[in-house]
């Protein structure tokens, strides 16, 4: 009965993207972060969903009169353009050609739906619903392993669903750790007096699902957001809060099993399971110097070379770092790149908040940068321990801001009192007293203009 749902309801997905690209989109979002089939119990599991999907929402976009063809250049899609034309360059010279393909057409195709997300949501309600899938989508396995947690009284570790990115335990806590503050954003920006006590709820699972992962990976960038969130939060309070539920239930519900691991994080030379990390990141390091321009291209641990260049390791093992996997397989010029594009995303997230501090009407967008630069710092932290450099969300998240961009300077806008205040937002201005502002999403609805597909 389970499968029959999921079948029909992506089913009718199909005709609804024809009319309206747009919801495309969101139907991509939810097969990529929720993936759907795999709760299934059949055959559908190994349905192509997100092809059938993803060709769908390509084929209406461009057939569609009501969008831009063109990607904006701002720094981060110019950034972004050139770290994939440079893993394309990698990806030809790599030492194991067929899994580096295989994981560049999987690179190319989470790109290729990033910017075409750009045109296609660049609205002020368009991108709240955007954020609300996202949250939707990646909250239930948050909300389902908080609960998880506290039946079993942390005695098991949450994973996210089979056959995913977030699949294994430490990468489905930095999903959450990112996804935390859009859920935050969301609850600001809530009028719905229980739909912000829902969002309170789902905050405090989700954080009970990270620490029920044993991610001490997730555990330090977790520290990280909440020490970013009390240095740039209005209500620092809220923030003790938070951090005191986080200590409470790490105290009273987590086993020793639990505290034990967390010992590790300082006892790091007693742990083979760090000294492993240290043998990969020397691997790419190494890799790195042996080849400065091109790396290993993807997947170099398949060429069989890491025992060569770290002889005292005692198996193969993944980079387990963000940073260490661009550097192995992109080379010096790689990561620099990669980091070009953290920090541009991390100082467009604040330009965005000090431009529009001051402007009415301007509080949600505000909101959801402060919002988006949190997510980045949990990104960058978690990343030093993981290997999610290809990960949908950060791209994701870091379109949002070229979106909002887009929304201020009013170049996705066409109503004249939209226009107007996008450029007192450029200005830095207050709107003249009694000047009209934009409706909020509390009360906003996704409407599609006339013609096909309209923006």
């Amino acid at each position: 009965m389970r499968d029959i749902f999921i079948m029909m309801f992506m089913a009718g997905m199909i005709p609804a993207i024809l009319r309206w690209p747009y919801l495309g989109i969101l139907g991509w979002c939810v097969v990529s972060y929720m993936n759907p089939h795999q709760l299934g119990w059949g055959r559908v599991n190994d349905l192509p969903f997100g092809m059938l999907i993803g060709l769908a929402t390509i084929f209406s976009f461009m057939i569609s009169s009501g969008y831009r063809k063109a990607v904006p250049l701002t720094p981060i899609t110019v950034l972004l353009l050139i770290f994939f034309g440079y893993m394309t360059m990698t990806t030809v010279m790599a030492l194991a050609p067929g899994s580096a393909y295989e994981k560049w057409d999987k690179v190319f195709k989470v790109l290729l739906m990033t910017f075409i997300t750009i045109p296609m949501m660049a609205s002020r309600e368009r991108i709240h619903a955007f954020v609300w899938v996202i949250v939707l989508c990646i909250g239930f396995y948050g909300v389902k392993g908080g609960l998880f947690t506290l039946i079993n009284g942390g005695g098991y570790r949450v994973w996210g669903p089979p056959n995913t990115m977030i699949e294994d335990n430490n990468h489905l806590a930095l999903a959450l750790i990112m996804l935390l503050p859009m859920v935050r954003y969301l609850h600001l920006q809530s009028g719905d007096v229980w739909i912000r006590r829902g969002l309170l709820l789902s905050m405090a699972l989700i954080g009970a699902s990270i620490i029920g992962s044993y991610s001490r990976g997730a555990f330090i960038a977790g520290s990280a957001c909440l020490l970013w969130l009390f240095l740039k939060s209005r209500h620092k309070m809220a923030i003790i809060g938070l951090g005191v539920f986080a200590l409470i239930l790490g105290l009273s519900v987590m086993p020793p099993e639990w505290m034990a691991r967390m010992a590790t994080i300082q006892a790091y030379t007693e742990d083979s399971s760090v000294q492993g990390r240290f043998d990969a990141w020397t691997f790419a390091w190494r890799l790195a110097e042996m080849r400065p321009l091109f790396g290993g291209g993807f997947n170099p641990i398949d060429s069989g070379l890491f025992l060569a260049l770290v002889p005292d390791g005692d198996v193969a093992r993944a980079f387990h770092s963000n940073y260490f996997e661009v550097l192995g397989e992109h080379g010096f010029i790689g990561l620099a790149l990669f980091l070009a594009i953290l920090a541009t995303g991390f100082f467009t997230a604040g330009s965005i908040v000090r431009q529009v501090r001051h402007v009415p009407g301007c509080e949600w967008a505000r909101d959801l940068a402060a919002m988006v630069q949190v997510s980045l710092v949990g990104y960058s932290v978690g990343g030093l321990f993981l290997n999610m450099a290809t990960f949908d969300l950060f791209y994701h998240i870091l379109v949002i801001l070229v979106m909002l961009r887009l929304v201020i300077e009013g170049d996705a806008v066409a109503t004249p009192k939209a226009a107007t205040l996008a450029e007192q937002a450029r200005a830095g201005r207050r709107p003249p007293q009694g000047a009209p502002t934009p409706a909020s999403p509390r009360s906003s609805t996704m409407r599609p203009q006339q013609g096909h597909g309209g923006s």
